[in-house]
């Protein structure tokens, strides 16, 4: 049985997830807070809706995203390089997209 003390919820500027934690209800976008328990100890919290403090889904989801536009944007440069550019910097442009299209799937939360 928890004690009286876990079942309180309390606000904190940023979650520490370091801790395991599962969120408490639905999330919603317009919500100006999130709240969530640590399960570890049961203890609620309520951190302001920031993309720090959203579920890793979104996270994940949010990076994979922005990987997908970067890779779009380096086929669209191999398909049709720009005119003008020297075909040197047209391929840094596609190194750069494509490594960040690596580093944003590298850095997504896995879920």
């Amino acid at each position: 049985m928890r004690n009286e003390r876990s079942t309180k919820t309390s606000f904190q500027m940023k979650l520490d997830r370091s801790r395991p934690l599962e969120l408490v209800g639905e999330y919603s976008a317009e919500t100006a807070v999130v709240k969530y328990r640590y399960t570890d100890t049961g203890e609620q919290v309520s951190v302001p809706n920031t993309w720090n403090n959203r579920p890793a889904e979104l996270l994940a989801q949010a990076a994979i995203s922005k990987a997908d536009a970067a890779e779009k944007r380096a086929e669209a440069l191999e398909a049709s390089p720009p005119d003008g550019v020297e075909p040197e910097q047209v391929a840094g442009l596609i190194r750069y997209h494509r490594n960040k299209a690596a580093q944003l799937r590298q850095s997504a939360p896995a879920c």
